[in-house]
């Protein structure tokens, strides 16, 4: 039945990132709302840096360079759904929904990466999803239906990479490659093993 399903897929590339920096536990850096206040829930300063950095590394055109983008641009955007533990999945990802003019589904949550990817890939063009470190390896390997080697674990001290699965058309396998960001000093060039 996973067979007849996939091959009417029509996604032809879906991008995975982590959200971006959080506060580090230790007090050394903090969440911040938008309003400025301390809050857990939150991006750190960094992370809201690497959300406008990602605005600009997803989007059409920089207007900094008047260079296209290195990725491909999304035609749709998903995050984790907010909880009371944290919004940074969505909060990374709203600078560069309201550059493309893109709705953010964050109706999904833990638990429901199997309904994110189904969605994203029946929905086709290029998907871009925004979620927690732990739940990435699940959703790549949701994506490949297991076929595609990815790593099992994401390192809990990397928001820097976008894990890309391409194909040309829905018959087609998805390949993998691991794109580093390269936006922020201390972002690193070698992939996730």
């Amino acid at each position: 039945m996973r067979e007849a399903h996939e091959t009417s897929m029509a996604a032809s590339k879906i991008m995975l990132i982590r959200h971006g920096e959080k506060a580090d536990g230790t007090g050394a850096t903090i969440g911040v709302a938008i309003s400025g206040r301390e809050d857990p829930r939150e991006l750190s300063v960094r992370g809201w840096q690497r959300a406008g950095a990602i605005a600009v590394l997803f989007g059409r055109v920089s207007d900094l360079t008047g260079r296209a983008p290195a990725l491909p641009v999304p035609t749709s955007i998903y995050a984790a759904r907010s909880s009371p533990k944290s919004n940074r999945s969505l909060r990374t990802v709203e600078l560069l929904a309201a550059s493309l003019s893109i709705t953010i589904d964050a109706s999904y949550g833990d638990g429901d990466e199997a309904d994110v990817v189904s969605k994203a890939v029946a929905r086709g063009g290029t998907a871009l999803i925004a979620w927690k470190h732990d739940g990435l390896p699940v959703l790549a390997g949701l994506v490949s239906g297991g076929r595609v080697e990815c790593p099992s674990k994401w390192p809990d001290d990397r928001f820097d990479v976008v894990w890309l699965f391409e194909r040309a058309n829905p018959l087609q396998p998805w390949r993998f490659s691991q794109v580093p960001q390269l936006l922020l000093p201390g972002d690193r060039a070698d992939p996730i093993r």
